[in-house]
Parts: structure tokens; sequence; C-alpha cells
């Protein structure tokens, strides 16, 4: 994927080995929140937590253990999914996107190991439309994406031009052909206003639309019911006045970008998910993904294609079953693997935590997560961390949530430890990227699978069955023996190699260069992992597992859902309002105050007049890196930033205040304020307002403890209406005064 390159956290990894901060030995704190923490053993350690979740298991509450990994994809979250299934519990609780619910709801196509399915051919592509996804930033895959970039500007003749729509000038829109700014949360209905040029004026795929699609006209259902379709919607509702005096963007701007993107085939769009944290909102993905289906770009060179599937083998598959079949309790997960319509995470716990909705948490356990540092409402969170029993933390380093747990236990890093690496996101091919370590553990750490093995043994019974693995390292090798029986691919190796085996693999040959699973397992340990490098275009029935078994813009799988929740409730069905829950829309959350900004419905106060836009930056991609003093130097290059927090303002906003470039500003919201240094930025809407994610911490290393400000502690709660998740990223109105 990367050729050898590695991104700045990549590089500044040696500072997290040798971090003086660094967890020497398990830890029990003597009372939760004290920071009296005690030294032990790690097999005492494995005594309390075999104790603690057998007494779980045999009071019949072994569904209310959750563990919540932020851990990339690879193989811990397969040993963790095995472990929950074995000992009774449906959590395990993974970040989730509006993305992924897109692709459930259109294509009816999930995965069991990433937010989202849905992989892009990007290298190819002739013209990309981005909406808000911060392609140079971190977003899916860095290096990946940095590649198909340089491709972009490498090719001769036609190159592929990159359109940016977003509220602020990021690093993406700036090395982009064109930027247009937009107002904060309303890239649904640009998306929809470039549908509406592309449908009145006759540009879209009629072929692919009338073989591949479902719900584009009105239809009728079994029961002679009629609904609105996908057509009438947009050309009803998305007129170009309608959409460029909600957007901000003018109308001429949304014409053209329709034709041009009608005119350069194959024409890619993405988003609305800006990075790896924000989730981005259903509707917004929905209506997006609604242009590559207008242009029929999928399964094609340049198009949206599906990540491949999961290839464990039989033997994996039937052990799996006999430890289904093993659980004690059947109840349903505190957020449901998939969908579309579950609170974020932390909302979940912390309901679950202090509701008992739909049951009480009996054990949190977190391994590379923070759910503290994001949670909405801190104060709400950390009162829901107290009600939980008992917390366990595997880390490398303290975080913000580590004060809260019970056992605070040293994880490696990856330098020092075994792992097969899953595909990254948004790549089209199956790639295993095999993980060893290069020096044993530091300072008394132990990787959490070899302590989830030891445990397990513990605990005996169907767990014990279920992990008979004596090392992490085996359930590493095991994976050879599954890539093995796939028989395809072929290990790493040079670029001419790849075309090659490309070639054959394409001829309808395989020609492998191992015969057993030993010696791919052998050789997997020299060659650095191993790969299927050809994709095969035009799987419809792969693609599209929708009833229809086509692109759905009207979603069945959504129907069904609301009316389901219609004969739960009682109530009587709204058709009108049922239909346009199942197609593409844009959620009216936002009007124009008297200043000429945006603000939620909800709170048109005009004590705030800005609208806050938290951002994502690469040294601190997914929260993670203030503990590093290399990334911490090289956070805002833009503008020359590091070590603190900024808050980017327009200056024509700045002068009207009164505020001068780099003096210190307060920004307040309705739920509570933070200190930030004000730079002047002319890259924004002049209603906005922006900072990075990821400095603020109030627990953590000697680095990243008390530096900066946290946006999160600004954000408003999550809409009360889950359809528009994600919303409460950009959607919290604000005031900046000087400090």
């Amino acid at each position: 994927v990367n050729r050898g390159g590695v991104c700045p956290k990549g590089q500044a990894v040696l500072q997290l080995l040798y971090h003086p901060d660094r967890l020497r030995q398990p830890l029990r704190q003597s009372k939760r929140g004290s920071k009296r923490w005690q030294a032990i053993s790690w097999d005492e350690t494995l005594d309390i937590l075999s104790q603690r979740l057998q007494a779980i298991h045999q009071a019949g509450r072994s569904h209310g253990v959750v563990v919540m990994s932020g851990a990339r994809p690879g193989a811990m979250q397969d040993l963790w999914q095995r472990f929950l299934e074995a000992y009774g519990s449906p959590n395990l609780l993974l970040p989730q996107g509006g993305t992924g619910e897109a692709a459930y709801f259109m294509q009816g196509v999930r995965s069991p190991h990433l937010d989202s399915p849905l992989a892009y051919d990007l290298k190819n592509a002739s013209y990309v439309l981005s909406f808000g996804a911060n392609l140079l930033e971190g977003w899916g895959s860095p290096v990946h994406v940095m590649r198909a970039f340089g491709a972009w500007r490498a090719a001769e003749g036609l190159r592929t031009k990159l359109v940016q729509v977003s509220p602020r000038l990021s690093i993406t829109a700036a090395k982009a052909d064109e930027w247009v700014p937009i107002r904060v949360g309303t890239e649904a209905a640009l998306a929809l206003g470039i549908a509406y040029v592309l449908i009145s004026e006759g540009r879209v795929n009629s072929n692919f639309i009338e073989r591949h699609t479902f719900g584009y006209d009105d239809w009728t259902d079994a029961s002679g019911q009629r609904h609105t379709g996908f057509r009438t919607l947009v050309l009803n509702e998305y007129r170009l006045n309608d959409v460029a005096d909600l957007t901000g963007v003018p109308v001429e701007t949304i014409l053209r970008l329709g034709r041009e993107f009608a005119a350069n085939p194959p024409a890619l769009a993405l988003g609305d998910r800006p990075g790896n944290i924000q989730p981005g909102t259903l509707y917004g993905s929905m209506a997006v993904q609604s242009l590559n289906a207008l242009m029929g770009n999928f399964e094609q060179p340049g198009g949206v294609l599906l990540q491949p599937e999961s290839m464990e083998t039989s033997e994996w598959a039937s052990s799996r079953k006999r430890s289904r079949s093993e659980k004690i309790a059947r109840q349903p997960a505190l957020v449901a693997p998939g969908s579309p319509l579950a609170e974020d995470v932390t909302a979940a716990i912390g309901k679950a935590a202090l509701e008992g909705k739909p049951y009480p948490v009996e054990a949190l356990i977190l391994h590379e997560a923070n759910p503290l540092y994001l949670a909405s409402n801190q104060a709400q969170f950390t009162a829901a961390l107290a009600k939980i029993p008992f917390i366990v933390d595997f880390a490398t380093l303290p975080d913000d949530t580590s004060d809260f747990a019970d056992l605070l236990l040293p994880a490696p890093t990856f330098l020092e430890m075994w792992d097969v690496s899953r595909t990254p996101p948004i790549v089209p091919r199956v790639v295993r990227g095999l993980s060893q370590p290069v020096m044993p553990p530091r300072r008394g750490s132990r990787h959490v699978g070899d302590a989830l093995l030891q445990l397990a043994k513990r605990l005996g019974g169907p767990v014990a069955e279920a992990l008979p693995f004596e090392s992490f390292e085996q359930v590493i090798e095991r994976s050879a023996q599954d890539l093995f029986a796939w028989q395809r691919g072929n290990l790493f190796g040079t670029q001419l190699e790849e075309v090659w085996d490309n070639l054959l693999e394409k001829s309808g040959w395989w020609a492998p260069d191992y015969a057993t699973a030993d010696e791919l397992w052998r050789k997997m340990k020299e060659k650095g992992g191993w790969w299927d490098p050809t994709y095969h275009y035009g799987e419809w029935a792969r693609v599209f597992r929708t009833p229809s078994g086509q692109f759905e813009f009207y979603s069945q799988l959504r129907w069904k859902e609301i009316v389901a929740e219609t004969r739960t409730r009682n109530e009587k069905l709204d058709l009108a309002s049922a239909d346009r829950r199942c197609l593409p829309h844009f959620e009216k959350t936002w009007v124009v105050n008297g200043a000429g900004a945006t603000a939620p419905e909800a709170s048109q106060d005009a004590r705030f007049p800005f609208v806050l836009f938290p951002y994502e930056i690469l040294p601190l991609g997914e929260t993670q890196g203030a503990d590093l003093p290399f990334l911490q130097q090289i956070l805002g290059q833009h503008l020359f930033e590091r070590w603190e927090s900024w808050i980017e303002i327009h200056p024509e906003a700045a002068h009207r205040l009164g505020i001068d470039d780099g003096s210190w500003v307060w920004v307040e919201s309705p739920r509570g304020k933070v200190r930030a240094r004000a730079r002047l930025y002319v890259g924004l809407r002049p209603e906005v307002v922006a900072m990075p994610v990821g400095l603020g911490h109030r627990g953590g290393s000697r680095w990243s403890q008390g530096r900066g400000a946290n946006p999160c502690e600004l954000l408003l709660p999550a809409s009360k209406n889950p359809e528009a998740g994600g919303s409460r990223w950009f959607s919290t109105p604000v005031r900046i005064s000087r400090a």
C-alpha cells in the first residue's frame, strides 16, 4: 500500500517506544479517580480479571461486558470478537460512520471490521468531487490517498481534476484544483442540487439506472401503495436557486459542477465524512453516493468498489459457530454491528451505565480507546464511568479515561509485537500486512492478545475452547493457513512482480511462489505480507445485496425498519415522512441569522453568531499524537503553530470584534468555553471559526496533559433525531471574546 513510505506519525514512533511515561507494569487503583496506583504482577492481574468475569458470567449477566477498541483492523479485532462470542457478550464496540450507513441502506453491504465496506479506485478517476473528505490529511489510508494524488498530478495529457467542497480551506482544498466554500453542514443540499442538474439536463447514465437501480422513479409496492422516487424528490425540492440559498454556493457554480461531473467520466463523488473520528451524516452520505449512481460509476476503473470479503476458512468459521452456540445470554448489542441508526459509541455506553437501558454495563474493557476525550458531555460521561463496576484499560500511555480505570495494563507499541493488518480503509484489494517485533516488549508490557489468551485459559469452558492458542504469534500464523486455503494472491514483491501477477490472474492463472501453508508463513515473514493485486469488476450480486438486488435510491431496508418501528409504537404510518426517510435528502437543521451566519434552528441565539468547525490534522489524527514532541512541532504548518491550540477566524470577523492575530481569546458555546490563540485566516467563510481536534487532554503524559484546548468540550449534544448522526460536530454555535 505505501511502497515503503511512512507518514509523520510513523516517523515519530521512536518517541513513543522510548517515552519516559510509558506504563512499566500492571497497575491497580485503590479508589476510582484517586490516581493512587499500586503495582501488581501480570499473574495477579489475570486472577483479578478472571474472577470478576467469572462472577458476572455466573450471575447470568455476561452480555453486560463491553469491549471498546480503537485499534486498527487486524487480528486483535477477530480475537476480541471470538472471545466475546464464547463468553456471551454481543458488545464489541467499534467506530461507525455515515458512509458505512449509506452503504448498508443503498447497497445492502456491511463490513465486520471497518465502519465502511466501500473502496474507491482513486488513481483511475478522471474527476474527483470531494464533499469535505480531507483526502490529504489522514482520510482513509493516508499514504494510499497521497500516492493516488501524485498519480493525478503526474499524468501526461488530461490530469484528474480535484474539487474540494468545504467551509474551510484545508490542506486538501489548497492542493485541489478548485475550492468551493460552502455553509457548514449543507453538503447534502449541494449534492442534491448537482443531482438536479444531471437529471433535469438528461446527463444521467440511463442504461445503469434502468438495469441496476431501484427507486429512481415513483413506484408501487405489492399492496398497491404509491411511493415517491428519487427523481421526483430532487426535481421538486432541490431547484438551483433554493440550493444556492441554502448552501451559499452560486447557481452558476452548481450548474458548472454538475456539467463537469457528467462530462469527465469516470467521475467520483466522495464524502460526507471529513475525517476518521468525525462520522459524517447518513443522509449526507446517501446524497453523495446518489451522484455516483446517477453516473453508473460502480464496479469499474475509477469508480466505487467494494472492499474484499473476510477470508476466514471453514475451520475458523465453524469453531466460531460452536462458540456462539454456548452463549449464556442472547441480548441485543448496545450498538448493533453496522447499525445505521445507532447512537454513537460513547452515548450508548453512557445511557446503559446511567439508565440501565437496554441493560447495565457490568464491565468495560478499553483497548487503545479514549472515549472520555470525545464525549459530547464529559461531566455526564464521567458520571457514567463512575457507575460501571469494573473498568480495565489496555494502553501504552495513560490518557483521559485511564484515571477512571480499576486496572491500567501496559500494552506494547507495534514495533514490539506480532500483528496482521487487514485491508486498510478505502483500498480495493485484499491486503494482509505482517507486523513482526523488531525488539522485545519494553517496561513489562504484554501483548493484549497474549493476555487475552491467558485469560481464556483461566476462564475455561467455551472460552478456552474458542481460543486454543498458546500465543498471539500462533493466531497470526493461523492466518497463513486461511490465506493458503483461499488459493489466490501472492506475496509482497516489486512493482514489476505485481504487474506480472495481475496479468496472470486476469488470464485465469495462479502461480504462487509457495507450495504449502508453512512455506507461505515462512515467506510472509521474509516478504512482509500477502495480497491479491487483482480486482474483479462488475460482480453486481456481490456489491448490491439489497432486497431488489440493485442499488436502491429508495431504501427498502430502511422502509422495513420504519414500518417495524411504527408497529412497535402502535402509531399510524405517515407515508410522506416515511418515503422521505428512505431517500437521500437534506436535513434542515440550519437557518441563516441576521448576521449572515448559519446556526442550528434549536439555538437561534444572537449571542453566538459563529459556527464552530472542528477539524482533524494529520499529526493528531484520531486524537493520537499529542504525546510526541516531533508531532507537536508540526501541528499547524499553514500558520506555523505548534504546542498549543488556536482558533481560526476570518479577518473581517476579527476586525469587527477588535481581535488581533495571535491574541488570546475565549471560545464559548452554550455548553462551555475554552481558551485559544486567535489566528486570522482568510480560508474560511466569515461565519465560521475553525479549531483543530487532538489537544486539550485532561489526563495523559507530560507532553499532552493540560496542553491546549479540547473543542469537544464545546460541542452540543447530538441531534435528537438519530438519523442526523454526527451533526453535533458541525452544529455548535459559539462566540469569541478577548481573554
